[in-house]
């Protein structure tokens, strides 16, 4: 990679910015899928919704980091049935807004404690 290299990276709303590579930081994430009663739990976000789950931290493993950012999003116990989809994004974040390449892995979660709220 060239020092002087730029990348295109989008933010949520599919926005563009273009910021010099030597700037991003790896962020890898672990979200959570968990369907009851024909029903996706969504976590509410600071500009949407979104599967529950976020970064992992560098003394977690992915499970551990996927049970953690799942239950503080919402209030649930859980964990992983099968992993569903891997990918690659460069993004600027919601609340850390450096550019960030990141590989986000995405699993099929069960519940195994807390309580399902139902919102109608």
């Amino acid at each position: 990679m060239l020092s002087n290299e730029k990348i295109t990276c989008h933010n949520s709303a599919g926005k563009k910015y273009l910021f010099d590579a030597s700037k991003l930081k790896f962020r890898p994430s672990v979200y959570g899928i968990l369907i009851e009663r024909g029903v996706i739990l969504l976590s509410r976000q600071c500009d949407g919704y979104d599967l529950p789950g976020g970064g992992i931290e560098i003394n977690e493993t992915i499970e551990q980091a996927l049970k953690r950012e799942f239950f503080e999003e919402t209030g649930l116990k859980i964990k992983p049935v099968k992993l569903v989809h891997v990918q690659f994004s460069f993004f600027v974040g919601r609340i850390k807004k450096g550019p960030f390449n990141s590989i986000l892995v995405y699993y099929l979660v069960k519940m195994t404690g807390g309580k399902w709220l139902s919102v109608n």
